[in-house]
C-alpha cells in the first residue's frame, strides 16, 4: 500500500505486543477487589497467537504515524471485527481495537445545544440521547493527532440500540451521527459481546455484565480510586428504558456493562475505538 501524500509505503498500523500492561489492585471493595487480593498486579489482555486475532489481544499501534509503535503510550486492543448498525452484521475484514486508557473529558454531558446544532431539524429534548452522545465525540483523537493513513475514519455513522433496531423509549433515533474529522469513534455493545456470542469467550456473559474482561477497565478506578475515570459511554443507545437519556456504558467499579444513564452522569468518559483492515495489522 502507497502513501498518496508521500508515495512511500505505508508501514503497518498495529504490531502484535511483547508485553502487557499491569496496574496493582489497590482496592478493598468492589472493582477489582472482585477478582484480585489488594495489592495484586492485574495483568491487561493477552500476548495471544501469532497468526489469530482473539478478544483482549494486545498491540501497539503507530497512530501518529511516527514510525515507533510505543507500547506505553500506544497500546490498543483488539476487540472483534467490525459491527456496522445499518446492516446490524459484521465485516470480518476489518479489525476493531480499543485504546488502553480513557478519553480525558471536561465536560462529559451530552449538551442539548449540541445536538440541536447538529440535527437542527429536530425537536430534541434536555439529555436526549436520541442523536448520539454528541459532547463526548468532541474529546477523541482527531485526524491530525492520529494520522496514521491505515486507520478507517468512521465518518457517518447509523447508530442502532443494542437489539439492532432504531427505536429508543418509542423514538425514532435521528441517524446518521457525523464523527466529522475524528479518527476514533466509540465502541458498541454488539462489539464487546461479540467473543462471547460466537463462543470465543466460554464464560458467562449477559448483556449487562462483563466478567473477567479486564482490558477495558485499564486507567480507571477499577485498579485505584484515585483514577478520576469511573464510566466509559458506549455509541449504543438503550432500548431497554423508557426514556431517551440512557446509553450504555463501561463501570469499572462494578465489573459491569449496561444501560445506564450515561447521558446525564458526570462522571462518564469514553474510551477511543480505532478500526483497521485486518491485513494491515501484524497478526
Amino acid at each position: 500500500q502507497i502513501d498518496g501524500d508521500t508515495g512511500e509505503e505505508i508501514k503497518i498500523l498495529c504490531k502484535r505486543a511483547t508485553t502487557l500492561h499491569t496496574e496493582t489492585c489497590n482496592q478493598s471493595s468492589f472493582s477489582c477487589s472482585e477478582f484480585f487480593d489488594y495489592g495484586d498486579t492485574i495483568t491487561y489482555g493477552n500476548l495471544g497467537t501469532r497468526g489469530i486475532l482473539s478478544h483482549g489481544d494486545a498491540f501497539d499501534c503507530d497512530v501518529n504515524y511516527d514510525g515507533v509503535y510505543d507500547s506505553t503510550t500506544e497500546r490498543f486492543y483488539y476487540v472483534s471485527p467490525y459491527y456496522e448498525g445499518q446492516t446490524n452484521s459484521f465485516d470480518n475484514t476489518k479489525a476493531v481495537l480499543i485504546y488502553y486508557r480513557p478519553v480525558e473529558v471536561e465536560v462529559p454531558y451530552a449538551r442539548t445545544a449540541d445536538m440541536q446544532a447538529m440535527h437542527p431539524e429536530a425537536t430534541i429534548t434536555s439529555l436526549s440521547n436520541l442523536a448520539g452522545p454528541v459532547t463526548i465525540l468532541k474529546e477523541l483523537p482527531t485526524t491530525d493527532t492520529w494520522k496514521h493513513p491505515s486507520i478507517i475514519k468512521p465518518g457517518e455513522r447509523y447508530i442502532v440500540n443494542e437489539e439492532g433496531t432504531t427505536v429508543i423509549a418509542g423514538e425514532q433515533i435521528i441517524n446518521p451521527i457525523d464523527y466529522g474529522n475524528k479518527a476514533a469513534r466509540l465502541l458498541t455493545v454488539q462489539e464487546l459481546r461479540y467473543a462471547f456470542v460466537t463462543g470465543e469467550r466460554d464464560y458467562d456473559y449477559t448483556i449487562n455484565r462483563v466478567i473477567k474482561d479486564f482490558f477495558i477497565f485499564e486507567k480507571t478506578n477499577f485498579s485505584s480510586s484515585s483514577n478520576y475515570n469511573h464510566y466509559a459511554w458506549m455509541e449504543t443507545p438503550s432500548a431497554s428504558h423508557d426514556t431517551a437519556y440512557y446509553a450504555y456504558e463501561i463501570d469499572p467499579a462494578n465489573n459491569y456493562v449496561g444501560g445506564g444513564s450515561g447521558v446525564g452522569n458526570s462522571n462518564v468518559g469514553t474510551r477511543a475505538v480505532i478500526t483497521a483492515l485486518v491485513s494491515n495489522i501484524q497478526k
